[in-house]
């Protein structure tokens, strides 16, 4: 469970997620190897916020080897993001464990969404992405209109957030482990 707090003001998206409203959102890291219990050595965190009009999140990557990361821009939907340092956010706006959405965006700020494993969905969301000499993140504003969802406080949304690190030991990571990949609850 992950208590999100609303964005006053919304956070100006430029990838590097240094504006004080983020700091109004939980921190989040422990990110597990994809079925394991064991926590990967390189981490990531990650934070989200929300207003009236998108649901925003924030990640922050370590990478000790950034020498070997190539932001490379696909164009949007083009599968070829997650052969590069990708962030998948699920996202099941009405908790319904029925309806999902798949938002994955790398570190150039490419971005491929999709209903469940689907692309003919566009979420119309917003990506930048900032890279550092030890680490890179990326900030993202969906809307809840695409998310057939309307925002409230006290509502629940249902979440993961995943990542497929492929410089160095290639590894994939999640915050809330899944079944049997991803996509499974």
């Amino acid at each position: 469970v992950y208590p999100c707090p609303q964005a006053d003001p919304a956070p100006l998206l430029d990838g590097k997620l240094d504006d004080a409203v983020w700091q109004q959102a939980p921190l989040v890291s422990g990110f597990r190897d994809f079925g394991k219990d064991t926590l990967v050595p390189v981490q990531t965190s990650f934070r989200l916020l929300w207003d009236d009009r998108f649901l925003y999140l924030g990640v922050h990557c370590d990478e000790p080897q950034m020498a070997k990361v190539s932001p490379i821009k696909y164009a949007h939907d083009e599968h070829a993001v997650f052969g590069n340092e990708t962030i998948e956010f699920f996202v099941d706006p009405n908790h319904t464990h029925d309806l999902y959405y798949q938002l994955a965006f790398n570190c150039a700020g490419s971005l491929y969404d999709g209903e469940r494993e689907a692309t003919f969905w566009n979420s119309q969301a917003q990506v930048k992405a900032f890279v550092g000499s030890d680490f890179w993140s990326v900030e993202i504003a969906v809307p809840w209109g695409p998310l057939k969802a309307q925002p409230a406080v006290g509502k629940v949304v249902g979440f993961n957030v995943c990542r497929d690190r492929n410089v160095g030991d290639k590894s994939w990571s999640n915050w809330a482990q899944v079944q049997g990949g991803f996509h499974d609850p």
